[in-house]
């Protein structure tokens, strides 16, 4: 890229922030009030930040279709190609928290910071968590296995216990205490983006998070968020410095890409396939390097200035795709949390009842699908299918939530 072509995508000088008129109403980018959610503070609003929330929420939802299978081989190369591809969805959203988070710091107030994230997170977490744990303590099992013979405090502090960590639904719930806890901690990356000399720690961090690991199934909280948090930095930094940051990034965006795919390669070859998760931080039990954490960094760095070039290019594009984007990015919370309740409460049982068979096997039975058996990515194409009718089945579930909620859908379901 050269400077001239850096220039017209990333230009040096911001533009000036809209003025309001004289009624005080927001001003208007494009369609949007300047007062949504991921405005910046100097009144402009950054489409592709937006819809790479869109894509983030498609690869958090993509991954956990995984679990509709039992591999037949779960070590075979494709299969360990396949979860590296998908998982590590949250990193993306780290990464886009921390990059809005740096922006809109320059009038942060930390206790309407902290209301608003009560009202539009923590609100649709323990309202969502609800039917979970009733039904657990119905059927006697997650966190209120074997719970006959419970007083009413263990039952209730069970399910404080099970909010706290997120083990109640710990797919896909880990992540709001993680996220939470991080919320809290605003004023301290809050000093850390005044210090921006601190931000030259990051490659060490990010090493040292690749080799801390997640805790396994989750059950460590601290651990998770120590995980996560240099990620958070990363997005924090990016925003900082995003015109040099981005300049650099499209001008070797090749190399980028190319570094990307390594750890996918390093992934496979290891043995390991996906996010690795262990006991304590640091053991390697399971894998010493979490090779899809480094590939998902990289990835997210390249996906964002490819998304800020195509803005850039073509700023009002109405393309099918940028408009999907857009639509993802809005529903993206309310799919979050629901989309393991299509699964589990949906998908599964519906799948059963009509074919008495899981819904990864049911696709088996479809006279399309069995042109496929013999091919040698047969797991692949039955994954897409399932992944499909999932990411689809939930985009309508949450659009008619939304849409039934109504102006009380943010507080519910987050969207």
């Amino acid at each position: 890229m050269t400077d001239r072509n850096v220039e017209r995508y990333f230009p040096a000088t911001p533009p000036a922030p809209p003025r309001r008129s004289d009624s005080d109403r927001p001003a208007l980018q494009g369609n949007r009030p300047v007062s949504d959610v991921t405005v910046l503070s100097r009144g402009m609003f950054l489409e592709y930040i937006h819809r790479f929330r869109g894509i983030a929420i498609l690869l958090v939802v993509v991954s956990h279709a995984k679990l509709f299978f039992v591999w037949p081989d779960p070590s075979a190369a494709s299969v360990r190609l396949l979860l590296s591809l998908i998982e590590g969805g949250t990193v993306p959203f780290l990464f886009i928290a921390g990059f809005l988070f740096q922006h809109l710091s320059r009038r942060f107030d930390y206790w309407r910071y902290l209301r608003t994230k009560a009202k539009f997170v923590l609100l649709p977490y323990l309202l969502g968590s609800l039917p979970v744990l009733v039904h657990s303590y119905i059927h006697g099992y997650g966190v209120y296995l074997g719970h006959d013979g419970w007083s009413w405090w263990r039952v209730f502090g069970m399910a404080a216990h099970g909010l706290v960590t997120g083990q109640h639904m710990f797919i896909p719930f880990w992540f709001i205490p993680t996220i939470l806890i991080i919320y809290f901690l605003a004023p301290v990356f809050l000093a850390i983006d005044r210090r921006p000399k601190l931000y030259w720690s990051l490659p060490v961090l990010l090493v040292a998070a690749s080799l801390m690991h997640l805790s396994t199934l989750y059950l460590n909280v601290w651990q998770d968020t120590a995980n996560m948090i240099p990620v958070y930095l990363l997005g924090m930094a990016v925003s900082r410095f995003r015109e040099p940051a981005l300049a650099a990034i499209g001008k070797y965006w090749h190399l980028l890409l190319i570094a990307a795919i390594a750890p996918i390669v390093a992934d496979v070859l290891s043995g390991q396939g996906g996010r690795v998760q262990s006991a304590l931080p640091f053991s390697t039990e399971h894998g010493m390097v979490d090779f899809t954490y480094l590939q998902k960094i990289l990835l997210s760095l390249w996906v964002l200035q490819f998304l800020a070039r195509r803005e850039a290019s073509a700023p009002a594009s109405t393309s099918f795709w940028w408009r999907a984007a857009d639509r993802l990015a809005n529903l993206s919370f309310g799919m979050f949390f629901l989309h393991m309740y299509v699964k589990g409460y949906l998908l599964d049982p519906l799948a059963k009842r009509v074919s008495h068979l899981p819904l990864a096997r049911w696709f088996y039975h479809l006279p399309l699908a069995r042109r496929f058996y013999h091919l040698p990515l047969a797991n692949w194409l039955q994954f897409l299918a399932v992944s499909a009718v999932f990411f689809l089945v939930t985009l309508l579930v949450v659009s008619l939530a939304k849409w039934a909620a109504g102006k009380y859908s943010r507080y519910l379901i987050g969207c």
